[in-house]
C-alpha cells in the first residue's frame, strides 16, 4: 500500500481489520482465531542493498536502460565524515523522490512468498503486518512460525533484518477465548499484547477501538492546549484564522476514521469526542467557558466531530460531488440535533438555521459578538448565576440584564440602535439580527462598525470633476476654477453639544431620541490627577456615535446659501471649497463672501477655522491668472502650485505628475522596509511575499479612479512600473538584473499601470465586472508580453500568462527563479556581467545557460531520468512550465528537481572558490 498513488494507511488498515471483522460476525462453531504480528525491521530504508534492487528491476524485466541507469545512480557513492569516509552499498535516500520506488521494487517480492493458507502478508512502506486465522491456537502457531521463518529468510536474502524485540502480537478474538500462544521470530517469543498501534491506529483485542480514541483524545487534547496559548479571547487571530489552526487538533481524531468511526454508535464516546472538541470550539469563538457544547459549535460554525467523523468515513473514495452531497447531509443532521436540544436555548433563538450561519462567505465572530449571540457575557444576570454578581440588575436602567435587555431593550444604547437602524435601513430584533447580518457583508460591518458608504475618492472626484468641466471647454467659454481647503482647529474635539442637540431638534429627529442623546451628552468630565473639567463638547474619535453626531452638527454648513458657481463639499472634518468664475475679480469676490459665510457659521458653531493651515490653489489648465487676493478671518491665503487633499496632491494642470512623484517615493520607503524581511534565501514563501509586496502597491493604487490618465504619458509608466519593480524582485526572489517584464510575470504580480487602469474602471462596479475586467487586464499583460523584447528565455518557457497567475498551487524561490529567468548560478551569465572569465560549464564544457543546466548538462542525467519516472515524461523547455502547471505533485517534482541541481552546482562553486583562494 505505501507509495502507491490513490492508496493510504487507512487502506492497509482496513485490510487488516477486515479479516478479523468477517471471522467475529461468524457464529461461535464457524469462528476460526485471528492473530495479528506486526514485524519491524531495522534501520530499513539506509540498510536497502542496492544489489538486490538491480536483481529485483532484472526479475520484473524492466527496460534494460533504465535498469543500468539505475544501477549507475547507485554506484560509486561514498559518506563523506570529518575522520573517516565509507563506501556505500545500499540505502534509499528518505525524501528524494526516487527513494519510494525503489524501496517498492526490493520489498514487492515479499508478497510472493509462499505462506501457509489462512495467512495475509500486508505491507507499507518499511511494515509488514502479518495476519493469521486458524481453528485452533495449535494451527494458528504452526502457520505462525512457518510464515515467521519464511518472512526471516527471506530478509536475509535481501539483507535486511527483523527486529523481533519491536515486532508486536495481538489475538483479534473478539469474545473468542484463547490460551497463550508461542510464536517466534528468530528464536525470540512474541509477548501477546492486549492492544497494538499499527499505522497509528490502536488495535484492541475486540476492534471496539475505546483505547484508540483515549488515545486520539489525549493527543489532540496536547495540541490544544498548546494553540490555546496563541488565541486570546481579546486579540490573537480572527475567527477563520483560528478555525484553521483548530484542525490542527481535529486532524488527529479525524486520522483514520473509515477504519473505526462505528465506535461512536456508543453514547459514551460521543459525548467523549465532543468533550475533546469542545476547548478547541471555544478558542475559534472567543466564548466564555460556560457556553454549553451545541451553542459554541454552531456559533463558530465548527461541526460536531462525531458527525464529521461520519461524513469523512462515508465519502472515503468518493469523488467531490458525493462529498458535497454528503455535507448536506452531515448539515442536516446537525440541524436536526440542534431543534432538539435543551441547550444553548438563546443561541438557538437568535441562529435557528445553522446552514446559512456556517455557509456565509463573509463575517467574522469575535469576543463581544459571541457574548451577545449566547447570552454568556458581561450580564449582570449571566454573573449572578455563577455568583460573579450580587443581583441581576441592568447599572443603567434596573430592568434584568441579559443579552437580550442589552442588544434590543437598554435606553442606554438607545442613540446606537437609531444609528445602526439609519444605517441598515431596518430596525433589529432577536428575530431578524442574524437574518440582517446575513444578508450581506455591508450589513454585517454596519452591525460592528456603522461605516459610511462614500470614499475619499467621491470627494476629491466631485472637486476635480468641476475643475476639470470648465478645463474641457474652449478658451472663450472657460471660467477659472479655485479649490479652497478649510482646517478646522480641532474640530472632533470642540463640537459642542448644545449646537448638536440644536441641529437634531432641527432635523425633526424623534424627541425621545433627542433626549436620550442629550443625557448622553451631560454630566461629563475630565477627570485628572491635578484638577477635574466639566465638558461642554468633543465627540471622541473611535467611538460608534461620534460619526453621527459630528455628520448632524456639520450637515448645515452645506445648506448656507453660497454665491452661484461655488461649491462646498465635506468629508469628515475637512470642507472644501470649489469656485467658478469668468474673471479673477469675480472669483475674488465669490470667494471671501463664501470665506466669510463658513468663518461666520463656524464662530456660530463654536467652531474655528485655522487659516494658516488652509491652502489656495487655482485649477486653471493653462488659462494665466493673476495673483488672487482672498482672506480668510483677515489672513490672505497663499497661493500653492499643489495642494495636498484627502491623500491626493492636486497640481493646477490636474496632470497628476507631483501626485505620481509622492506615491512613489512613499512606496519606494515602503518596499525598502520590507525588503529587509524578504531575503533571497529563506524569509516568507512567496505567497506571503505577495500580500507583503501589496503593502507598497496600496499606496499607489489609492485613489486611482481620480488621477489614473496620468498613465496615457509613456514617462510616467515607466515611472511606476520602475516604482514597483524593487518589490517584483522580492516576491520572485530574483537577481536584480532581470529585466522589469520577465520579473513580474515570474512573480504573477501585474503591471502597476495595467493595475492602475483596472481599479479605476471597477470603481463601484459589482463582482462580476470586476472579475471580466480582471480578464481584461490579463490579456493587455499577455499582449504587452508577446511584444517585448525583454526576458526572452523567460517568454521561451512561460508563453501563456493566464495559466501560470491563476494556478492554485506552486512557489517560485530563489532556486526556481534562475532557472527561469536564466540570471544565476550559470557561467554565460556571469561572464555577461563580468563576474566570470569564460562562459563555459565547468563540468562538460559547453556554454553554460540555464537551458544548458536544466536540460542539456550530462552531470544532471541522473536526476533527470529521475524525473522523467516520476512525472512519466521528459522534460523540454517546450513542456517544462506545461507539466509544472499539470497538478501539486508535478510542481513538486521539477521544483525540488530544480533545487537538487541548482544547490549543488552553488555548493560546488563556493567550495571552487575556496580552493582557489588557498592556492
Amino acid at each position: 500500500y505505501g507509495f502507491r498513488a490513490g492508496l493510504s494507511t487507512v487502506d492497509a488498515v482496513k485490510h487488516v481489520t477486515r479479516i478479523a471483522k468477517d471471522e467475529m460476525a461468524k457464529t461461535n462453531w464457524k469462528r476460526k482465531l485471528c492473530i495479528l504480528i506486526t514485524c519491524d525491521i531495522k534501520n530499513a530504508f539506509n540498510t536497502a542493498n542496492w544489489r538486490e534492487i538491480s536483481e529485483e528491476m532484472k526479475n520484473m524485466g524492466l527496460d534494460k536502460q533504465l535498469v543500468r541507469s539505475i544501477e549507475s545512480y547507485l554506484s560509486d557513492r561514498k559518506i563523506v565524515g570529518e575522520e573517516f569516509n565509507k563506501w556505500m552499498t545500499g540505502g534509499v535516500c528518505q525524501g528524494s523522490v526516487v527513494a519510494p520506488t525503489l524501496w517498492n521494487i526490493l520489498y514487492n517480492s515479499i508478497l510472493n512468498i509462499t505462506v501457509p493458507e489462512g495467512v495475509t502478508l500486508i505491507a507499507y512502506a518499511d511494515d509488514l503486518s502479518v495476519v493469521i486465522t486458524g481453528k485452533n491456537e495449535g494451527e494458528i502457531e504452526l502457520k505462525a512460525n512457518e510464515t515467521t521463518r519464511l518472512v526471516t529468510s527471506w530478509m536475509r536474502e535481501k539483507k535486511l533484518t527483523i527486529a523481533p524485540e519491536k515486532s508486536e502480537l495481538i489475538v483479534l478474538s473478539g469474545k473468542k477465548k484463547c490460551r497463550p500462544l508461542n510464536i517466534e521470530i528468530s528464536g525470540t517469543r512474541l509477548i501477546e499484547k492486549n492492544q497494538v498501534k499499527y499505522l497509528g491506529v490502536v488495535l484492541d483485542k475486540s476492534l471496539k477501538f475505546g483505547p484508540h480514541l483515549e488515545y486520539v483524545i489525549e493527543k489532540a487534547g496536547k495540541t490544544t492546549k498548546a494553540l490555546s496559548r496563541i488565541m486570546p479571547n481579546v486579540g490573537g487571530p480572527g475567527e477563520s484564522k483560528r478555525r484553521v489552526l483548530q484542525t490542527a487538533a481535529e486532524s488527529v481524531i479525524l486520522y483514520a476514521a473509515p477504519v473505526w468511526h462505528e465506535c461512536l454508535k456508543i453514547k459514551k464516546r460521543r459525548t467523549q469526542i465532543l468533550r475533546a472538541q469542545r476547548p478547541g470550539t471555544l478558542r475559534v469563538c472567543s466564548g466564555y467557558r460556560t457556553i454549553s457544547t451545541d451553542a459554541a459549535a454552531v456559533i463558530s460554525g465548527v461541526i460536531p466531530l462525531d458527525l464529521k467523523l461520519e461524513e469523512r468515513a462515508n465519502t472515503f473514495l468518493k469523488n467531490k460531488q458525493e462529498k458535497l452531497a454528503e455535507r448536506e447531509r452531515t448539515i442536516e443532521k446537525w440541524q436536526e440535533r440542534w431543534n432538539t436540544t435543551d441547550k444553548g436555548a438563546w443561541t438557538r433563538t437568535l441562529i435557528k438555521e445553522i446552514g446559512p450561519w456556517t455557509n456565509r462567505k463573509f463575517g467574522e465572530i469575535d469576543y463581544y459578538t459571541t457574548q451577545i449571540l449566547s447570552g454568556h457575557g458581561c450580564f449582570e444576570h449571566y454573573k449572578q448565576r455563577f455568583k460573579l454578581s450580587s443581583e441581576p440588575n441592568c447599572r443603567y436602567c434596573g430592568d434584568i440584564d441579559t443579552a437580550e435587555h442589552t442588544m434590543f431593550q437598554c435606553p442606554r444604547w438607545s442613540g446606537e440602535r437609531v444609528q445602526l437602524a439609519q444605517q441598515i435601513t431596518v430596525n433589529i430584533t432577536k428575530e431578524n439580527l442574524i437574518a440582517q447580518m446575513l444578508e450581506g457583508k455591508e450589513k454585517w460591518e454596519s452591525i460592528y462598525g456603522f461605516r459610511a458608504g462614500l470614499s475619499t475618492v467621491d470627494a476629491v472626484k466631485h472637486v476635480t470633476r468641476i475643475a476639470k468641466d470648465e478645463m474641457a471647454k474652449t478658451n472663450w467659454k472657460r471660467k477659472l476654477c479655485i479649490l479652497i481647503t478649510c482646517d478646522i482647529k480641532n474640530a472632533f474635539n470642540t463640537a459642542n453639544w448644545r449646537e448638536i442637540s440644536e441641529e437634531m431638534k432641527n432635523m425633526g429627529l424623534d424627541k425621545q431620541l433627542v433626549r436620550s442623546i442629550e443625557s448622553y451628552l451631560s454630566d461629563r468630565k475630565i477627570v485628572g490627577e491635578e484638577f477635574n473639567k466639566w465638558m461642554t463638547g468633543g465627540v471622541c474619535q473611535g467611538s460608534v456615535v461620534a460619526p453621527t453626531l459630528w455628520n448632524i452638527l456639520y450637515n448645515s454648513i452645506l445648506n448656507i446659501t453660497v454665491p452661484e458657481g461655488v461649491t462646498l463639499i465635506a468629508y469628515a472634518d475637512d470642507l472644501s471649497v470649489v469656485i467658478t468664475g469668468k474673471n479673477e475679480g469675480e472669483i475674488e469676490l465669490k470667494a471671501n463672501e463664501t470665506t466669510r459665510l463658513v468663518t461666520s457659521w463656524m464662530r456660530e458653531k463654536k467652531l474655528t477655522i485655522a487659516p494658516e493651515k488652509s491652502e489656495l490653489i487655482v485649477l486653471s489648465g493653462k488659462k494665466k491668472c493673476r495673483p488672487l487676493n482672498i482672506e480668510i478671518s483677515g489672513t490672505r491665503l497663499i497661493e500653492k502650485n499643489q495642494v495636498k487633499y484627502l491623500g491626493v496632491v492636486l497640481d493646477k494642470s490636474l496632470k497628476f505628475g507631483p501626485h505620481l512623484e509622492y506615491v512613489i517615493e512613499k512606496a519606494g520607503k515602503t518596499t525598502k522596509a520590507l525588503s529587509r524581511i524578504m531575503p533571497n534565501v529563506g524569509g516568507p514563501g512567496e505567497s506571503k511575499r505577495r500580500v507583503l509586496q501589496t503593502a507598497a502597491e496600496s499606496v499607489i493604487l489609492y485613489a486611482a479612479p481620480v488621477w489614473h490618465e496620468c498613465l496615457k504619458i509613456k514617462k510616467r509608466r515607466t515611472q511606476i512600473l520602475r516604482a514597483q519593480r524593487p518589490g517584483t524582485l522580492r516576491v520572485c526572489s530574483g537577481y536584480r538584473t532581470i529585466s522589469t517584464d520577465a520579473a513580474a510575470v515570474i512573480s504573477g504580480v501585474i503591471p502597476l499601470d495595467l493595475k492602475l487602469e483596472e481599479r479605476a474602471n471597477t470603481f463601484l462596479k459589482n463582482k462580476q465586472e470586476k472579475l471580466a475586467e480582471r480578464e481584461r487586464t490579463i490579456e493587455k499583460w499577455q499582449e504587452r508580453w508577446n511584444t517585448t523584447d525583454k526576458g526572452a528565455w523567460t517568454r521561451t518557457l512561460i508563453k501563456e500568462i493566464g495559466p501560470w497567475t491563476n494556478r492554485k498551487f506552486g512557489e517560485i524561490d530563489y532556486y526556481t527563479t534562475q532557472i527561469l529567468s536564466g540570471h544565476g548560478c550559470f557561467e554565460h551569465y556571469k561572464q555577461r556581467f563580468k563576474l566570470s572569465s569564460e562562459p563555459n560549464c565547468r563540468y562538460c564544457g559547453d556554454i553554460d545557460t540555464a537551458e544548458h543546466t536544466m536540460f542539456q548538462c550530462p552531470r544532471w542525467s541522473g536526476e533527470r531520468v529521475q524525473l522523467a519516472q516520476q512525472i512519466t515524461v521528459n522534460i523540454t523547455k517546450e513542456n517544462l512550465i506545461a507539466q509544472m502547471l499539470e497538478g501539486k505533485e508535478k510542481w513538486e517534482s521539477i521544483v525540488g528537481f530544480i533545487h537538487r541541481i541548482m544547490k549543488t552546482k552553488i555548493e560546488d562553486e563556493r567550495i571552487s572558490r575556496l580552493q582557489e583562494q588557498n592556492r
